[in-house]
C-alpha cells in the first residue's frame, strides 16, 4: 500500500520517492538543516540514496515512511516530515530556515502521527534531539509529547496514540 499524499491547512505532504534523491540531498546538505539532523555532516548523495531506500523499504512493508514537505500556496520544497524506524518509531522533521518560526513543522509532524495513529499503524512514537536543539522540544510539546529519557546527548520524547 503506497502512502497517501497528506495536506494541511498550509502543507502538502508528497510521498519520499526515488526522484526525490537529488532534490532531499540539497535540503540535507543546508548548513542550518544538517546542524542537528546530521550532526553537521554534509549528507552526500549515497548517503541520501540510503535514507530514501529505507523509506520506500519501510513504507513498502509497514506502511510508514517519509514525505517531501510542500508549501501550499507556492508547492516548493519546504523540508520533510515522516517515520525512521532505528530502535522504534521516531518522527522526524526539518525544515529549511526560510519556512521556521511558523509552526509548519509542528503541522507536518502532526499529519504524519495523526496518519500513523488514525490507521493503527503504530501505538506509540517517539522522537529524539539533541540537548540544544531547544526548537525541536518545542516541536514536540506542541504535538503533545512527553518527555521520557535522556540518553547521553539526546533527549527522548514520546506519544501514546489514545483509544
Amino acid at each position: 500500500m503506497p502512502l497517501p499524499e497528506l495536506r494541511t491547512d498550509r502543507l502538502i505532504l508528497i510521498p519520499v520517492r526515488a526522484g526525490d534523491t537529488d532534490r532531499l540531498r540539497e535540503l540535507w546538505s543546508n548548513a542550518d538543516v544538517r546542524r542537528y539532523l546530521f550532526d553537521d555532516v554534509i549528507c552526500t548523495l549515497e548517503r541520501a540514496r540510503e535514507i530514501v531506500g529505507d523509506s520506500l523499504q519501510n513504507e513498502s512493508r509497514h506502511h510508514l515512511g517519509l514525505w517531501c514537505v510542500h508549501a501550499a500556496g507556492t508547492g516548493a520544497l519546504a523540508g520533510f516530515a515522516g517515520f525512521f524506524y532505528s530502535d522504534c518509531w521516531e518522527v522526524l522533521y526539518g525544515l529549511l530556515p526560510e519556512y521556521w518560526g511558523q509552526g509548519l513543522a509542528t503541522e507536518a509532524a502532526a499529519a504524519v502521527i495523526a496518519y500513523a495513529f488514525d490507521n493503527r499503524l503504530l501505538d506509540s512514537v517517539t522522537a529524539r534531539a539533541d540537548a540544544p536543539n531547544g526548537k525541536s522540544f518545542g516541536v514536540m510539546e506542541r504535538l503533545g509529547m512527553a518527555r521520557v529519557e535522556d540518553s547521553g546527548s539526546l533527549i527522548c520524547y514520546r506519544l501514546d496514540r489514545r483509544p
